[in-house]
C-alpha cells in the first residue's frame, strides 16, 4: 500500500493473495447458506471452487479462517463493479488509484485478459483461476456472524447483476428468512458500512421478520411466549428498518417479559458484543458504536447510532 494513504489495520482490513484461490486442498463447509449449490463451480486442481454469485463475476471474494480448521476456506465470485458501487468500503479499497491493492487487482485482470487471448481452450475452471481474489478479514467478530451472513451479504452487493426473475425469487428468498440470519446481515452491513444495499434490499422485499404467524403490529399475548433472542433480533432489525410499530410493541414486550442480561444488572457491553444483545439509546444503555475496518479506509459518510437510531 502507497504511503500516501494510512494503512490497514492486521485484522480488520481485506487482504489480498495472488490470481486464483486459496491454497487450502478442501472444499468449503457450507452452513445455512441459501445459495444453491448449483452454482457452485468445480475445480479441476483440487482447491476450493468459488462458488457463483454473478456470472459475470470478475473478482473472488475468499474467507479463509484458517486458525479454525483446514476445511474453513469459503469464496465467492462476485462482479467488482457489484461491491463498488454504492459500497463505501468496497469502492475505496477497489480503487486503483487510492490503494496498491486496487491497482492490483487491475494488473491481475488485465494479465488474466493476455492470458486467455493466448489460449482459446480455457476452460471454465482455469478462468476461474485466472480470477484476482479479496479475501475478507477473519477476526473474532466476523467468525461470530457465520459464513452464511456473509455469503447472503455479497448476493445482496450483486442485487443488481441478476436478471428479472432471479430478482423476483431473491426477494421472495429473502422475505421469509430467518431473524437470527438477517440481524447478522445488518451486523455485518454495518461492519463493511453498507447499511443502506441491506435496508433497501429487506424493504423493497417487504421483509416479514421470518415465517412465524404472530402478527407483530398489534400487541398480543402470544408475543410473551416469544424466545428472548427473537425479541431481540425483531427490535434490532425494526429499527433498523425504521418500523416504529413493530420496534415499539417488541420493545414493550421486552420490558414485560424481562431479560437474562438484567440478572445481575444491565452492564456495558463488550467490544464483540451483538448490537441486539445490548440496546443503546435508553432501554439499556448509551448510544455506542463498534469501529469498523471502513474507518481507516474512508472519511465517515453517514451519521451513526444516535438517540437509539441505528444508521
Amino acid at each position: 500500500m502507497d504511503s500516501d494513504y494510512p494503512p490497514l489495520p492486521p485484522s480488520g482490513a481485506a487482504r489480498f493473495s495472488s490470481p486464483g484461490l486459496s491454497q487450502n486442498g478442501a472444499s468449503p463447509e457450507r452452513g445455512e447458506s441459501p445459495v444453491d449449490d448449483s452454482n457452485e463451480r468445480d475445480s479441476s486442481d483440487g482447491l476450493p471452487a468459488a462458488k457463483v454469485i454473478s456470472r459475470r463475476g470478475d473478482v473472488v471474494v475468499v474467507y479463509a479462517d484458517q486458525g479454525d480448521s483446514p476445511e474453513a476456506t469459503h469464496s465467492w465470485q462476485v462482479a467488482s463493479k457489484d461491491l463498488m458501487q454504492n459500497r463505501p468500503y468496497f469502492r475505496a479499497l477497489l480503487d486503483p488509484n487510492k490503494f496498491s491493492e486496487g491497482r492490483d487487482v487491475m494488473e491481475q485482470k488485465m494479465s488474466r485478459l493476455q492470458m486467455s487471448g493466448q489460449d482459446t481452450s480455457v476452460s471454465d475452471a482455469n478462468a476461474e483461476s485466472l480470477l484476482p481474489s479479496i479475501s475478507l478479514p477473519v477476526e473474532h467478530f466476523t467468525r461470530r456472524l457465520g459464513i452464511d451472513a456473509i455469503e447472503l451479504f455479497l448476493r445482496v452487493l450483486s442485487f443488481s447483476s441478476l436478471s428479472a426473475t432471479e430478482k423476483a425469487d431473491f426477494e421472495g428468498e429473502i422475505r421469509l428468512l430467518p431473524t437470527s440470519l438477517i440481524a447478522r446481515l445488518v451486523e455485518l452491513s454495518d461492519f463493511f458500512n453498507s447499511p443502506r444495499a441491506v435496508r433497501d434490499m429487506l424493504k423493497r422485499s417487504g421483509y416479514a421478520f421470518g415465517k412465524g404467524r404472530v402478527v407483530l403490529s398489534r400487541f398480543d399475548a402470544s408475543l410473551l411466549r416469544m424466545k428472548e433472542d427473537r425479541i431481540r433480533q425483531i427490535i434490532f432489525i425494526a429499527d433498523f428498518l425504521d418500523e416504529c410499530s413493530v420496534f415499539q410493541i417488541l420493545t414493550h414486550v421486552l420490558i414485560i417479559v424481562g431479560s437474562k442480561f438484567w440478572i445481575n444488572g444491565v452492564e456495558p457491553p463488550g467490544p464483540d458484543t451483538l448490537r441486539w444483545h445490548y440496546f443503546s439509546g435508553g432501554l439499556e444503555g448509551i448510544p455506542s458504536r463498534r469501529p469498523q475496518p471502513s474507518d481507516i479506509l474512508i472519511e465517515p459518510q453517514r451519521n451513526y447510532i444516535t438517540d437509539g437510531n441505528v444508521s
